[in-house]
């Protein structure tokens, strides 16, 4: 038996397997890329981790997970309903895609904790109602004037974020919850002056007065709930004023979102006992929240890989 031929024939099998290989490999890239299969598969994981279409759609539109794409504000977000201030990290994805399909877990213990320190806030609850309408209107339809309303809509979303970091008195801005009340209430004269050629469909125009109505009507109300849980809570700890205020923050959630507010309270038990210095207790206590989103996307990288 000649030898060099068995060699050569194995050597031909081996390359027509590299090759099948690779094929198949990239055909299931572009596949599972123009599906949008992994950004798909995180956002329904975070969806349950977070328990709230309202408190999702603030965790995706704050800046530290809205900067994870290319996509650039000026467009209007196709960011879905329900868990981004400052877009300090751009470009995790070479594509522009509608959801990051990469999320670091010390980006959503940031955005997390920030969402919580300002949850006993009038402007976070009407935040809240301001996505809740973008996204209903981003699912609907009609396309005639969504892409300015949208726009538009964002725009009132960064104002309420602001004026929610004001009122909890972690940022310096001159937004305030009431620019922020008044910006709501002239959002219709203020459409129609920036967009002179466009006309407002009766129908979204009637949805987004409803939504808002609703949001400014329902602010005080679920504001003084949860102040009064807040104020059944330990005061804040001058050794460790940013934890306190966390754990103020989760413990007004429980208002909105029961099931994180179990969840997080149970991850920031107890931190103390496990730092031997009282400014590595904060740092304790999101190492906590990676590790929970650590283990959420580890179940969904394995979703993803039975699927692939």
């Amino acid at each position: 038996m000649d030898l060099s031929a068995i060699v050569e024939v194995a050597v031909g099998i081996i390359f027509v397997w590299i090759v099948l290989s690779m094929t198949t490999i990239q055909i299931q890239e572009w596949i599972t890329t123009r599906l949008d299969k992994r950004a798909k598969d995180m956002e329904a994981s975070i969806h349950e981790m977070l328990a709230n279409p309202d408190l999702k759609a603030q965790f995706y539109d704050h800046p530290v997970i809205r900067g994870l794409t290319l996509k650039k504000r000026k467009a209007p977000s196709t960011i879905p309903a329900w868990f981004y201030r400052y877009p300090i990290l751009r470009g995790f994805t070479k594509e522009k895609r509608k959801l990051p399909s990469y999320i670091p877990s010390q980006q959503f213990a940031l955005a997390l904790f920030d969402i919580a320190m300002t949850a006993n806030t009038e402007s976070s609850i009407i935040q809240q109602g301001i996505l809740r309408v973008r996204d209903d209107l981003r699912a609907s339809k009609n396309l005639t004037v969504q892409k300015a309303v949208l726009e538009e809509l964002n725009l009132l979303s960064d104002l309420a974020r602001s004026a929610a970091a004001t009122e909890a008195g972690t940022a310096i801005t001159n937004k305030t919850k009431e620019t922020l009340k008044a910006e709501v209430g002239q959002f219709f004269e203020k459409f129609e002056k920036k967009y002179p050629n466009i006309k407002m469909d009766s129908e979204v125009a009637s949805k987004i007065k409803q939504a808002f109505d609703e949001a400014l009507k329902q602010a005080p109300t679920l504001q003084g709930v949860m102040q009064s849980i807040v104020d059944q809570q330990p005061p804040i700890d001058p050794k460790t004023p940013a934890l306190s205020k966390v754990r103020q923050g989760v413990a007004a959630l429980s208002v909105i979102s029961p099931e994180v507010h179990q969840t997080l309270n149970a991850l920031l038990m107890n931190v103390e006992e496990y730092a031997t210095e009282q400014e590595k207790h904060l740092a304790r206590a999101r190492e906590n929240v990676e590790n929970w989103f650590d283990d959420a996307m580890d179940r969904v990288s394995g979703v993803f890989k039975r699927y692939t």
